[in-house]
């Protein structure tokens, strides 16, 4: 049964009648105690029996004064989100002035997880509720808060369940002739019916650029440090939180807890940082040594089992440094193990982490079916986004068109729903010309602009990844090779494979030399000249060492060029250039 309530103010004047009520009676009763009229009586006794009742029944049959304003209040740490306060305080006023609007209001945000959206749903509730707290949020817009509070009864805060949201919504009490303020907490997407005794408040999920709420930058990190510790903080040291916590606010609110846990954690995880800005450069021989020094380091390793964080980001750094030496079935043995024990504590974000890097290196052995199964587990925009190479990759290895079609039709999906990459290496810039190239070989045509927008496309991250000195511009560059190839200016090409060539020499990455090799090869074949940058008895060598490592990718390229520099077979001479001639390679 619906539980109704009264008015603050009318609640208040009803207490001072009843109060004179009871107060009467009892006089009555008192000085006319003696005398013979029963009416008096009857007055007396109906007063005071009225008056009990009224402040009696209620707490017989339960508090129906229901009232939330007291259970922990919002914080001054995180942002103040001003400007998202008023935009729902307009959105409030609106609705109650014009009273058929739909009584739903959605705040957009990136992401469900790590964005504020639970303090930012406290604060509004507490701006309710608190007259100077108004002031101090909405200055000049404050009458409308003084109009919301005529119309408003109560503001709840109610974390979502999509089993009994759509009944308790009419279970709340209701102040006579108001309606009541809903702040919903953990609810994606509003389904169902919206009672007309509330209005509901939402963070609803979008990918849209201009979203409302979103982790947290360096920026807003150094603001927050400086507003609890009276201090600056460093870009660096910024930047080091940022990057372990991904901007993730319950996560920053742990690390800043109090100086010493800061204190402590920015030691270490500087440590750790340095260790990843070498492997991000591609100097694996030195990574590993400066990985080899801390795991010797007594105190590091006391730190380790009492910091399950920088214990997690040690142990996935020593697997992710492995996969980086191509030692790939090690690797995802560690990243296995690893996994059943965060798993085991159901930590969503370093598992969607794991879960990445194992698709990445299943992706390095050719096992590209493997990856993707790995990466459905993630969200559909990141699975997307991750999927774009892999993809690709399995085009050309099960020459499969349904694989080239869902590529093309994923970068549609992409630029039709802005979505944008959290990642430093952004998927859809890397592979967008890609698509360009694909559309102009299924179509059978050799237009230049096509190869001009591909080109200034790849150029466009090219540039990020130099300013960095990003590993992954080694892709880049092999990208915009075969974007050359195609377009059949060689020198061109061999000028991006021989930036490749060089990674390769600084990291022994062999993933990299057997595919510059199987592409510097060719062109010199097919266009009889020698570039004297390879060794060209390699092949052989390249082929065994594959079949080892499992690099079915790479050894499938590199059987096809055998069979070009064989020629024996006519048929499969033929089938072996249009595999060169269909496919854009990349580096797995």
């Amino acid at each position: 049964m619906k539980k109704y309530k009264l008015a603050n103010r009318t609640k208040t004047s009803l207490n001072i009648f009843f109060m004179l009520l009871f107060s009467i009676g009892i006089t009555f009763s008192y000085f006319y105690s003696n005398e013979s009229s029963n009416y008096v009586k009857i007055i007396a006794v109906i007063c005071e029996i009225s008056a009990m009742a009224y402040f009696v029944i209620p707490t017989i049959i339960g508090n129906i004064y229901y009232d939330e304003k007291y259970i922990k209040i919002s914080t001054d740490l995180f942002t103040d989100r001003k400007e998202t306060i008023k935009f729902v305080i307009d959105e409030l006023y609106t609705i109650l002035k014009n009273k058929n609007l739909t009584k739903i209001i959605s705040i957009k945000t990136k992401d469900q997880s790590g964005v504020g959206k639970t303090e930012l749903l406290r604060k509004i509730r507490d701006i309710f509720y608190n007259k100077e707290l108004a002031k101090k949020y909405l200055s000049d817009d404050f009458y409308k808060w003084t109009y919301i509070k005529k119309k408003i009864g109560d503001a709840h805060l109610v974390d979502y369940n999509p089993d009994t949201f759509n009944s308790i919504q009419y279970n709340y009490p209701k102040t006579i002739f108001k309606i009541n303020l809903l702040l919903v907490d953990n609810m994606p997407v509003f389904y169902g019916d919206i009672n007309k005794d509330n209005i509901i408040v939402y963070c609803k999920i979008t990918s849209e650029e201009e979203s409302v709420l979103s982790n947290m930058t360096v920026t807003d990190i150094k603001t927050l440090y400086s507003k609890k510790f009276y201090r600056d903080l460093s870009d660096e040291e910024a930047s080091i939180v940022f990057e372990i916590t991904g901007g993730n606010v319950k996560n920053i609110n742990k690390i800043l807890h109090d100086e010493s846990t800061f204190t402590s954690f920015i030691k270490n995880h500087r440590t750790i940082a340095e260790i990843e800005f070498t492997m991000q450069i591609g100097d694996y021989k030195k990574a590993k040594e400066m990985l080899d020094n801390l795991s010797s380091n007594p105190a590091f390793i006391r730190q380790l089992r009492l910091n399950v964080d920088l214990e997690f980001e040690y142990k996935f750094l020593e697997a992710d440094l492995t996969h980086l030496q191509n030692n790939y079935v090690e690797s995802v043995e560690m990243l296995e193990a690893l996994l059943s024990n965060i798993i085991i504590v159901n930590d969503d974000l370093k598992a969607n982490k794991i879960i990445e890097k194992i698709s990445h290196i299943k992706k390095h052995m050719g096992k590209f079916k493997e990856a993707l199964k790995y990466i459905s587990y993630l969200d559909k925009n990141d699975f997307t986004l991750r999927s774009l190479s892999l993809l690709l990759l399995s085009y050309t290895q099960y020459d499969n068109e349904e694989y080239l079609k869902e590529f093309l039709n994923s970068i549609d999906y992409i630029e039709i729903n802005k979505i944008t990459s959290n990642h430093f290496n952004d998927p859809y810039k890397t592979y967008k010309g890609v698509a360009l190239i694909y559309n102009n070989l299924k179509m059978n045509k050799h237009e230049e602009i096509s190869f001009e927008n591909a080109h200034s496309v790849i150029n466009s991250i090219i540039q990020i990844y130099e300013k960095h000195n990003s590993r992954f511009i080694t892709n880049c560059y092999f990208i915009k090779a075969e974007f050359y190839r195609h377009q059949k200016r060689y020198d061109y090409a061999i000028i991006y494979y021989s930036k490749c060539l060089d990674i390769y020499i600084m990291n022994n990455d062999f993933d990299i030399y057997s595919l510059v090799y199987c592409m510097i090869r060719y062109i010199e074949i097919t266009q009889h000249k020698d570039f004297k940058l390879i060794n060209k008895i390699d092949l052989e060598k390249i082929k065994t060492i594959c079949t080892d490592k499992k690099m079915s990718y790479n050894l499938k390229i590199a059987h096809h060029l055998s069979e070009i520099i064989d020629g024996v077979n006519s048929e499969s001479l033929v089938a072996s250039k249009l595999f060169f001639d269909k496919n854009i390679f990349l580096i797995p």
